[in-house]
């Protein structure tokens, strides 16, 4: 399991730098709208990631029609979260961003982790995979 959770936290990095730089890119050389940067680099991140979970940290064959609306909503509910955890540290209790990054980067991820593992990339019922 050990060696999951490095996969997924390697998968996840990449995929991380990815987001951040195709963002920074469109943003800063392109001049598009940070928000509209911002959704590129994620839904770049997003195929990438899924891509990379599902070959490389969890190591499954066939079923994207069950993995991907999964994951999806995984990430939705990731993004939620992250958004609900800044938005309680921050802009409720007053707290700088850095404070409530650190909450989002242990929190996010980990039940990410979890989530896909269970749930996500868990094998479809009745299918071999």
């Amino acid at each position: 399991m050990l060696r999951q959770i490095a996969r997924f936290a390697g998968v996840g990095l990449v995929a991380t730098l990815c987001h951040v730089c195709l963002a920074s890119l469109l943003a800063g050389v392109w001049a598009l709208p940070p928000q509209t940067a911002n959704l590129a680099g994620f839904l770049t991140a997003f195929g990438l990631s899924y891509l990379g979970h599902a070959k490389v940290t969890f190591q499954v064959r066939g079923g994207h029609g069950t993995h991907l609306p999964r994951f999806l909503a995984v990430a939705a509910l990731g993004l939620t979260l992250s958004s609900g955890i800044t938005w309680l540290i921050s802009d409720q209790g007053g707290h700088p961003v850095w404070l409530a990054m650190i909450a989002v980067g242990l929190a996010v991820p980990s039940l990410t982790y979890v989530l896909s593992r269970l749930w996500a990339f868990a094998p479809a019922q009745g299918r071999a995979i």
